[in-house]
């Protein structure tokens, strides 16, 4: 869609090194699709903050927030909306009940 408007985009793979690889590209603004970390924990959109350039998606303190559930959890709880309720496991191995 991006080529289609006269947008010629770069691709970035990650995987091995973030900063390095955006300071070469040099870009104008983000369309940001990493998944998980560092695209979704606020550490890119920091390091965009940084840099001055522009991104889509959600701010650094709001994709923290989103990708620490159980924080994210105690917001919406102080906020008094209905939630059901939950119990966190001890281990990684747990489930998570929902009751």
């Amino acid at each position: 869609a991006m080529r289609e408007l006269g947008i010629t985009p770069i691709e970035l793979d990650i995987k091995d090194g973030l900063i390095e690889p955006l300071m070469a590209a040099n870009p104008t603004r983000v369309f940001n699709l990493v998944h998980g970390r560092p695209g979704e924990d606020g550490v890119l959109q920091g390091l965009l903050c940084a840099l001055g350039i522009p991104f889509t998606g959600s701010g650094v303190g709001a994709s923290a927030l989103a990708l620490d559930k159980p924080r994210t959890k105690q917001v919406w709880e102080s906020l008094g909306p209905y939630r059901p309720p939950h119990r966190y496991p001890l281990q990684t191995t747990q489930l998570v009940y929902m009751l």
